[in-house]
């Protein structure tokens, strides 16, 4: 028997009743006639009397074999994914790894970097809720910069360059974990003229082998090991050229018969090209004065024996 749809309502039926347009699935024995290709139809006993060689409907063979292709590869993909092994194993991300139930990250980020609401400029900083801290903190520097003889206060001599300056702020966590408001006056460095307001700004840091180096002399020899820091190191180091830098916000002072009154410099100011060179500078010429040697392989690295004690300064 041949398998038809319902095809009551169709224009397109044949003497015999059946539907000349339905070509759709049927047993291999079973033909079907395509009124585009054919033109007449073909019943069952005709199919049972031709020979096994012909061919069936090339309309019909096509379809069947589109359509066991179809299967069959469907059924050769899902083998294939079940049974491959994988080149690289699949790896698995749960969420829970990334997300964390408290907020301990936020509050760490927050308190290591607290860039979001740091002001940029000496305006932001005066009008900000915090701006008890950050004049507190402006005080401060510029205490230093007078307890140091960082400057003094002069005219601009003419022909000469003035250098900008401008305040950078920070906030940073003390040794108890309370929060430090930091402000600096430094230095617009871009500012400086080659050959006159510096000339050399190469200064060496100690290389990642010494400190190795240290570590292991120390263990071998059982020696003490003293980290230290050095605030405001450079406003220690004297300057070695001639240098006018503008008077800090907040702290200009006036004189009634000039205006025109800027800052020379007597020490080194954060942000100078020459600060560092100078700051090392310093440094040489005290350990020098102090019977230290200065290593050949780095420079960074003075050593000082004798018969009380051995000592090695990495800086």
């Amino acid at each position: 028997m041949s398998s038809f749809a319902d095809c009551s309502d169709c224009p397109t039926i044949g003497p015999d009743g059946e539907c000349c347009r339905c070509i759709g699935q049927a047993l291999v024995k079973d033909q079907f006639h395509d009124h585009i290709d054919q033109k007449h139809t073909v019943t069952e006993s005709e199919t049972q009397n031709k020979p096994a060689t012909e061919t069936v409907s090339p309309s019909v063979a096509e379809a069947a074999e589109s359509s066991d292709e179809i299967v069959q590869n469907e059924t050769q993909n899902t083998s294939t994914s079940d049974s491959t092994v994988r080149k690289y194993p699949k790896r698995n991300k749960p969420l829970n790894d990334y997300v964390l139930e408290d907020d301990s990250v936020n509050v760490t980020v927050h308190y290591c970097y607290r860039m979001y609401d740091v002001p940029n400029t000496y305006n932001e900083a005066i009008s900000s809720s915090e701006s008890r801290y950050w004049k507190r903190a402006m005080s401060e520097e510029m205490n230093s910069l007078l307890n140091n003889d960082t400057f003094e206060v002069c005219r601009l001599p003419e022909g000469r360059n003035v250098i900008g300056g401008r305040w950078v702020y920070a906030v940073k966590l003390g040794p108890n974990g309370d929060e430090q408001y930091q402000a600096r006056y430094v230095a617009k460095g871009y500012s400086q003229v080659q050959d006159i307001d510096y000339s050399e700004t190469f200064s060496p840091t100690v290389r990642i082998t010494s400190v190795r180096m240290l570590m292991q002399l120390a263990v071998q020899q059982g020696m003490i090991v003293h980290q230290m820091d050095v605030k405001t190191a450079y406003l220690n180091a004297p300057v070695d050229c001639e240098l006018y830098i503008e008077q800090p916000e907040g702290f200009v002072a006036d004189d009634k018969t000039d205006s025109n009154l800027v800052l020379k410099l007597k020490k080194s100011l954060y942000s100078l090209k020459q600060s560092g060179r100078n700051w090392n500078n310093m440094l040489y010429d005290y350990l020098i004065s102090e019977n230290f040697e200065q290593s050949l392989t780095d420079h960074c690295v003075y050593t000082r024996f004798n018969m009380d004690s051995s000592v090695v300064i990495l800086f």
